[in-house]
């Protein structure tokens, strides 16, 4: 278990496409506390920018956080978000940090890595270890890249609002976080599929350590239009559907089952999710063991029958994303609430975790 620096209270607040969650940790203690959460579902159809200060606003005032400091995120997603594994030429491992950093950034200047002017880039890195590559010796390092722009426009949202940002993270980062924060053996290799609206992520913990891979742009999104499309329904009334498959009355279980085909047949196309999902994971399978389990989580993961498809599908194990026995709970908090969407919850809680552990992003 990884220590805490103090005692404060921290906002975590993941930005998704369709819905903003925010939970309120209180640290320094000896287990980490969740004071507060709320979520709040956005219009699709207002204008992004606009409507993200609208649905944040909201939130925040039916939440009444008494934390002002907070860590929001950037999509991985984003086409300004780079991030990768490097190799540095004739760099060690006993440069100081500084030193890694200077040469992680001209090494990406060098390669044209990022779509952009460096000069126009936030750039962070990772010592992996000593490497050879071609005979010559270097070292590897993880990197990313952001366009200053994304952060900017977060941090002036926040600031708006009253609170401080504190800093601004990618969300599969403030996910990968909160995985290695619960405990991942060295020795066991894990899969994690984060599925949400509009794209699934997907990282991988090889000898202790986080292996990205870019997203797949399928998410549940299309398993809505599926809906719509099959029971002529409009959207809110398939995103219900969607997640409410058990029905009572006979007219409910036929509903239910028809709702069930038509999230199979968008799962299982050849383009679909199911067969992206294959292909990654015997894309890693070619080079590292495979996974001993999947950990799953994002809003789509709620679905009722989807980690049974999974184990069918990919012949692994699978579990929904489990972490809170590892928190306390305020009492004025919904613990039941925060315990039936621990999927939806989780980047936002490794979100507030990151200025608080003594090790790791």
């Amino acid at each position: 278990m990884l220590g805490f620096l103090r005692r404060d209270l921290i906002l975590g607040i993941d930005i998704g496409d369709h819905s903003i969650k925010a939970v309120e940790l209180r640290v320094g203690g000896e287990r980490p506390v969740i004071v507060n959460a709320g979520l709040i579902a956005m219009d699709i159809s207002a204008e992004r920018e606009g409507e993200m200060m609208r649905a944040l606003k909201e939130l925040l005032g039916a939440m009444k956080p008494k934390a002002k400091r907070a860590i929001t995120d950037i999509p991985s997603s984003d086409e300004m978000v780079i991030m990768r594994t490097l190799f540095i030429p004739e760099a060690t491992p006993e440069m100081s940090e500084e030193q890694i950093e200077e040469a992680t950034r001209s090494e990406v200047e060098q390669q044209d890595y990022i779509p952009y002017p460096v000069d126009n880039a936030l750039i962070s890195s990772d010592l992996l270890g000593e490497a050879t590559v071609d005979g010559q010796k270097g070292v590897e390092v993880f990197f990313v890249a952001v366009h200053k722009e994304l952060p900017e426009a977060r941090a002036r949202m926040l600031k708006k609002l009253g609170i401080q940002p504190l800093a601004i993270d990618v969300d599969v980062l403030a996910l990968a976080r909160l995985i290695g924060w619960m405990g991942i053996p060295s020795e066991e290799d894990v899969a994690v599929v984060d599925i949400g609206a509009t794209k699934t992520s997907v990282f991988f913990y090889h000898d202790g350590k986080p292996i990205f891979y870019p997203h797949i742009p399928h998410g549940g999104n299309e398993l809505t239009e599926e809906i719509v499309r099959e029971l002529d329904v409009e959207w809110s009334e398939a995103e219900r559907m969607k997640l409410e498959l058990d029905g009572e009355t006979a007219r409910e279980v036929l509903v239910g089952s028809r709702v069930k085909e038509a999230i199979m047949r968008a799962m299982e196309r050849p383009q679909g999710l199911l067969q992206a999902l294959r292909n990654l994971f015997e894309h890693y399978t070619a080079d590292l063991p495979a996974p001993q389990k999947v950990i799953l989580t994002g809003g789509s993961s709620q679905l009722p029958f989807i980690d049974d498809l999974l184990l069918t599908k990919l012949d692994l194990p699978v579990e929904r994303v489990s972490y809170l026995d590892l928190f306390d709970v305020d009492d004025r908090c919904d613990r039941e609430m925060i315990k039936a969407n621990q999927p939806l919850f989780a980047t936002a809680v490794g979100l507030a975790l990151k200025p608080a552990l003594r090790v790791g992003r």
